[in-house]
């Protein structure tokens, strides 16, 4: 979450769905589609099969209150009646511990494991920092004549404050503590992968087993349409240089099942001074936007662990960036500057159009 702007049609990607025969129904089963705007700021997408519509909508309504649920819990900008949450936290910086949800702790948890896993380059304590550059790009896109980049010294500043091991956990209170005043967490980086995980188990206990979730783009597909369609799901992976409104926009096509696919790039969300686009996504050892790819789309299947990846192999150079991902098991695609691609040796085995 890095802002109150609802990005309702935003979508990193597109399904591409296609039903062998009678179209969209298979056997005793209709695929059915749930949209709701505003929660993680942005659009929600539920894809799946049940008997009935009302089946449907039942399960979805599950699904919606448990997003609303983490939504408030993980947002960092704003507060609500009897919940303590990100901003709670933030606010009691320097201050006091804060008693949270143990789905914040196990996000926190998560965070810092995902800190040490990226050797740093995810690190939810980066909030100072990022809160500058959020107010920069928010001034900038409104005024684009008076827009302008932080200075340096600014950032260095704020780059005191961002220590992983000043977040003090209590799991045994379920309080999170910030040990200075000048402290922020900023949790976008992998909250709504996260969030996206949890509700995809969800959607599956409570039998909307064949579904595709989609939040703002991060995707998670479960078991495929029902007997008697195509048995995986056909996920459209964005051209960076199209727009969402273009029938064209996609570079090409991925078909999984069980599988996240999960986008980190330069196009959504960036504003321009003096000619230059700077992104949102800021390198912690720089504390800038970084310029190697114009986006990384990853295919594992976990969402946070995907969500986690594609920002960490969007920070690195190419070689760097093939390699992490590559360790970790996961396959890839990179849209390079000069509209060229890149790929893990094994993405062509998801990807069967690829030209």
């Amino acid at each position: 979450m890095h802002g109150k702007k609802i990005l309702s049609f935003l979508l990193i990607f597109i399904f591409v769905l296609t039903a062998c025969g009678s179209g969209d129904e298979g056997d005793e089963y209709t695929r059915y589609r749930a949209s709701f705007i505003g929660l993680f700021d942005t659009h929600t997408v539920i894809l799946g099969y049940t008997k009935t519509e009302e089946e449907f909508s039942y399960l979805t309504n599950i699904i919606r209150e448990e997003l609303v649920r983490l939504h408030e819990l993980f947002d960092i900008y704003n507060e609500y009646d009897g919940i303590n949450n990100m901003k709670t936290i933030n606010l009691n910086a320097g201050i006091e511990p804060v008693e949270v949800d143990p789905v914040v702790i196990s996000l926190l948890n998560l965070s810092k494991e995902a800190y040490y896993e990226t050797d740093g380059l995810l690190n939810i304590a980066l909030g100072s920092v990022l809160n500058i550059w959020h107010e920069y790009r928010t001034f900038g896109s409104r005024n684009p004549d008076l827009a302008e980049l932080p200075s340096l010294e600014k950032l260095q500043h704020a780059n005191n404050f961002t220590n992983i091991n000043d977040i003090i956990i209590d799991e045994e209170n379920n309080t999170v503590f910030l040990r200075y005043p000048e402290m922020s967490l900023d949790v976008g980086s992998l909250a709504k992968g996260y969030a996206v995980e949890l509700v995809a188990q969800l959607a599956n206990d409570i039998g909307l087993s064949s579904a595709v979730i989609s939040i703002g783009g991060d995707i998670r597909t479960l078991d495929g349409p029902p007997v008697g369609t195509r048995d995986v799901w056909a996920i459209g992976i964005q051209d960076p240089d199209r727009s969402m409104n273009d029938i064209q926009n996609t570079i090409d096509t991925v078909y999984v099942t069980h599988q996240s696919v999960i986008t980190s790039g330069d196009y959504q969300r960036f504003f321009v001074v003096d000619g230059q686009a700077y992104h949102h996504i800021i390198n912690p050892r720089t504390l800038m936007p970084t310029s190697y790819y114009r986006s990384i789309s990853v295919l594992y299947p976990n969402s946070a662990t995907a969500n986690m990846i594609a920002i960490a192999a969007f920070l690195l150079p190419l070689e760097e960036s093939l390699q992490f991902v590559e360790s970790l098991g996961a396959e890839a695609i990179w849209i390079l500057n000069d509209a060229s691609v890149v790929t893990t040796e094994g993405y062509s085995l998801v990807s069967r159009n690829f030209s």
